[in-house]
């Protein structure tokens, strides 16, 4: 492309090092891209300085809030500059300008679906994942938010994603925590609250699954974010919210399962389920929630023998619980023996012996003082040195688990999403 104005907003690619259990700072690499302002001319090399954007989502034009994707306070405070070659920077999509208009009928609810989930397709072909996230969201902001009488929504439910049928809206919700009367599809009958039960509206009209569909496109965008931070915080929101989108899609496609006797479509949201659960088990697996993502693989599994990724994950499962079993293992046993050396050692002794009150009552006050200072004082460096053993024990851990897992298991090259 030719020179970029200085201020002008390109994207950049780059490639982060990911092992494969799902930490940085491995040795697969996995490109990125996101948004970055031009800050300089290009010099005599043809480099130019940019400032990239934060590698976390936020929403379109920085409006509203997500349904799913966790919304982080730290967004925008960190910036990054590199400087790269012209030739590695390229312009942003004609509908992620500013001066784009969308010519959408605003009434047409699967209009407005159909083009922030074809934008959000279109970014995440190019790895931009966090504005991948922020179109999904939009997309679901449509047709996700609307409560009605009569009308179905997903709810919180004893830790669980559960459709109920509304029977009455108590008020409307003009202090942003409207009150609703449901009847669960168990039969159950209960009242719950838009901000604490309530995790978005179904769309009743959805015959294409686009609401799933997205949902899970959503989820393997987190996954990927969950890969790529360097902040191990945020790694585990993604995940977790990955879960969430991952939960929502298979309450609605088990939902429409049962609207259906038509086969093709019951194959479809088969389909659609055996994806969410090896999506999700993904997720559990880098949550380190072996016994979920276990079950996860084992149901896709059932569903579809054949599943390559359905297997895979199984054995990566295995492999990480193994070796976590492993190391702690290891860990307790050289805790045990340095505890016992430091004992048997002179400065433990008189630890033990400081420590030792039985002759409390023949000592003076200030004897007392410093036997109780000399206890503190070797305490502090037993602590401080379990700290640095311990410390040292989970870096090599990880170094471990990583060239483990690369000797056993290769990593997939590519994502397909949901069309």
């Amino acid at each position: 492309m030719k020179s970029p104005a200085v201020g002008s907003t390109v994207r950049v690619a780059s490639g982060v090092p990911v092992n494969r259990l799902g930490r940085s700072g491995g040795g697969i690499i996995t490109p990125v891209s996101r948004r970055a302002i031009v800050a300089t001319a290009p010099d005599t090399d043809g480099r130019i300085s940019l400032v990239q954007d934060d590698l976390a989502p936020s929403p379109l034009k920085g409006r509203g809030n997500f349904l799913v994707a966790p919304m982080l306070s730290s967004v925008g405070l960190e910036e990054e500059e590199c400087e790269v070659k012209v030739e590695d920077v390229t312009p942003l999509l004609p509908f992620e300008r500013e001066d784009h208009a969308e010519k959408i009928d605003a009434s047409d609810v699967n209009a407005q679906v159909e083009h922030n989930k074809g934008y959000g397709d279109q970014v995440f072909r190019l790895n931009d994942y966090t504005s991948a996230i922020a179109y999904y969201e939009a997309a679901l902001s449509v047709c996700s938010t609307k409560y009605s009488t009569g009308g179905a929504l997903v709810a919180k439910r004893k830790g669980h994603a559960v459709i109920a049928e509304i029977d009455c809206i108590e008020n409307d919700g003009s202090d942003g925590n409207a009150q609703y009367d449901v009847t669960f599809i168990t039969g159950e009958e209960g009242t719950i609250s838009q901000k604490e039960d309530v995790l978005l509206a179904l769309w009743s009209k959805d015959d294409a699954f686009l609401q799933p569909r997205i949902l899970m496109n959503l989820a393997r965008c987190l996954l990927k974010l969950g890969d790529v931070d360097a902040k191990t915080e945020r790694r585990a929101k993604y995940r977790l919210a990955a879960v969430l989108g991952c939960s929502i899609a298979l309450t609605l496609c088990e939902y429409h399962g049962l609207e259906t006797d038509d086969t093709m479509t019951i194959k479809e949201l088969g389909a659609l389920v055996e994806k969410a659960r090896i999506l999700r088990s993904r997720a559990f697996l880098g949550l380190r929630k072996y016994p979920h993502a276990t079950i996860d693989a084992k149901k896709a599994l059932a569903q579809n023998s054949s599943s390559r990724e359905a297997q895979k994950l199984l054995k990566e499962t295995k492999i990480a619980q193994s070796f976590e079993k492993s190391m702690d293992r290891k860990l307790s046993k050289e805790v045990c023996r340095w505890v016992q050396s430091a004992a048997l050692s002179s400065e433990g002794a008189e630890a033990i012996n400081c420590a030792d009150g039985t002759s409390v009552s023949d000592r003076g006050i200030e004897e007392k003082e410093k036997e109780d200072e000399c206890t503190t004082h070797v305490y502090r460096k037993r602590i401080d040195a379990w700290k640095i053993v311990r410390s040292l024990s989970m870096e090599i851990a990880g170094l471990v688990a990583f060239f483990v897992a690369m000797l056993v298991l290769g990593r997939n090259r590519g994502e397909s999403f949901e069309r």
